[in-house]
């Protein structure tokens, strides 16, 4: 469980500036738990703190599903990872304004800044990072749809047609799981994860961070019959259509 965050500032530190950062993470957690686990309480905890390296370590600690604090440590270090290469951060304002109050502290004296999430480290040395206008909305849910270009060469994805929008969905699947991929091509699967849609249309573009991939059982021929408040029908009986068009030709 990833239920832990680090802060690490390098260089000389003066304490507002350690401070400005702390408040930075502060707020950028409770940004992260807004918009990945709205509604839901989750406790940020120092549970270290390092003077040498004016180092932080904070811990959530969730009332009742723990998955949600590994959600929100996740989206922290892909943050990290983005001000690392210096690109665009893919949340809400207030991610990004929070993200900034942290990285306005390297001034000179702060020589880095390190975001790390359990063995991940992302280290910062420039203040600024990519802005653009936000084009697409990011959100943990499912998608239904048929697989289709299942690639497994150097990067693990496959497309997702999904049922209501009926356009591809590229879905990225981290090396370790690569067993989510067996025999899924072709199939009708639901796809749990981090699902990036467009913010005009919703229509879903690629989904990350998958979670799972469950295959839809096929429908068997007829399945529509027993459908609870049908009329029963026997072998004999009037047919649907031929019901319409008695009834089209009686008027």
């Amino acid at each position: 469980m990833k239920n832990k965050v680090f802060l690490t500032l390098n260089g000389e530190i003066p304490v507002n500036l350690f401070a400005e950062a702390i408040s930075g993470l502060s707020s950028l957690l409770n940004a992260l738990t807004e918009e990945i686990a709205a509604g839901k309480t989750i406790e940020w905890q120092i549970i270290e703190l390092s003077a040498g390296s004016a180092t932080a370590v904070i811990q959530g600690i969730a009332d009742t599903d723990e998955d949600d604090v590994e959600k929100i440590t996740t989206a922290y270090a892909l943050i990290g990872q983005q001000l690392q290469f210096g690109k665009p951060i893919p949340y809400s304002p207030k991610v990004i304004q929070s993200a900034r109050k942290i990285a306005s502290v390297l001034d000179g004296k702060v020589s880095s800044i390190e975001f790390g999430v359990d063995g991940q480290i992302y280290h910062i040395t420039q203040p600024g990072f990519q802005e653009k206008p936000v084009t697409k909305a990011y959100s943990y849910g499912v998608i239904t749809g048929k697989v289709e270009n299942l690639i497994g060469h150097k990067t693990l994805k496959f497309t997702l047609y999904d049922n209501l929008f009926n356009r591809g969905v590229t879905c990225f699947v981290e090396e370790e799981k690569r067993e989510l991929l067996r025999n899924i091509w072709g199939k009708t699967v639901s796809v749990t994860g981090y699902i990036y849609r467009d913010i005009i249309t919703g229509r879903p573009l690629e989904i990350h961070d998958i979670e799972s991939i469950q295959i839809v059982p096929l429908r068997e021929p007829g399945a529509y019959k027993k459908a609870r408040g049908a009329l029963p029908w026997q072998p004999g009986d009037e047919t649907a259509d031929q019901t319409i068009r008695r009834l089209r030709d009686d008027n």
